[in-house]
């Protein structure tokens, strides 16, 4: 089993707030982390929209640079295969284009048991939808 952390997840990571408990719960279960590249650029992104609005005074040391992620999670690139599914699974769920990509992500990872951390729910319906599990979870029916 791995935990696939899409960037809703590991955003609270690093700011409290609903589900930053059980985030960090998984992210410190010594489950092997993977992630997006993409993650990279949105969480950074995610961090210094907290900062500009007075949520945080900076963004987390590593974070900008990428040095987050690379020390601490194995990292999928977006390539052409994960891309071109991305845009089946978006279009199929109405997903946008970064929710799509980490789907697509966590799907290319079937083979090692992968659970979908993210509290993004059309993200969260389309994993589960496809046959992966979700994190944290919710009845069946609410993810349908």
């Amino acid at each position: 089993m791995i935990a696939y952390f899409d960037s809703s997840a590991l955003f609270k990571l690093f700011l409290p707030e609903p589900g930053s408990d059980e985030a960090l719960l998984v992210w410190g279960s010594g489950i092997p982390r993977v992630t997006s590249r993409l993650s990279h650029a949105e969480l950074a992104c995610a961090l210094g929209a907290a900062v500009r609005q007075g949520r945080v005074d900076r963004p987390a040391v590593g974070v900008v640079d990428g040095t987050f992620l690379r020390r601490n999670a194995d990292l999928i690139e977006a390539d052409d295969r994960i891309v071109t599914a991305a845009a089946a699974l978006g279009v199929a769920y109405g997903l946008r284009g970064g929710d799509a990509i980490h789907v697509s992500s966590a799907l290319s990872l079937r083979e090692l048991d992968p659970l979908v951390v993210s509290w993004d729910e059309r993200q969260r319906r389309a994993a589960f939808a496809e046959g992966l599990p979700v994190y944290p979870e919710t009845t069946t029916a609410a993810l349908r």
